[in-house]
């Protein structure tokens, strides 16, 4: 292959002009000691699934986010409100709880599947009820 070939198989490569610009403010909030950045990249991990049950998050929490954080987050201000909503949903304190402890990934897998099967079990409740209310009018109708 001679290097013209090469040349074209990478003609698409990002040089990353347009977003390394968009990293500065992170790499000035981690200099400064905010470390939530890291936090956040763990956070994608676990929920790639490439963290054991027994690793303890790297800090105890990660509100508020800011822009930049934000951004590398997402990207998009509505992709944002989501993951800060999910992030919120994964590692919230229960009522009276405070962050004294560092919590593992199975505390927080743990967390996650409880908040998950409250709301399948709403949802359930809410099918169930929109089930008998449909039958309930259809016997009606036979009624009539």
């Amino acid at each position: 292959m001679s290097g013209y070939d090469e040349w074209e198989e990478w003609g698409d490569w990002d040089d990353g002009a347009g977003w390394l610009g968009a990293l500065a403010p992170l790499r000035a909030d981690v200099l400064s000691g905010d470390l939530r950045l890291f936090y956040l990249l763990w956070l994608g991990a676990l929920e790639r699934g490439e963290l054991e049950d027994d690793e303890t998050e790297p800090l105890p929490g990660i509100e508020p986010l800011t822009g930049a954080l934000e951004a590398l987050a997402a990207g998009d201000p509505h992709v944002a409100t989501e993951v800060r909503s999910r992030v919120r949903k994964i590692v919230a304190l229960a009522p009276g709880e405070t962050y004294t402890k560092r919590r593992t990934v199975a505390d927080l897998r743990s967390r996650a599947a409880a908040r998950c099967a409250t709301r399948e079990a709403i949802k359930a409740e809410r099918r169930e009820t929109e089930r008998q209310r449909r039958h309930e009018e259809a016997e009606e109708a036979r009624r009539l």
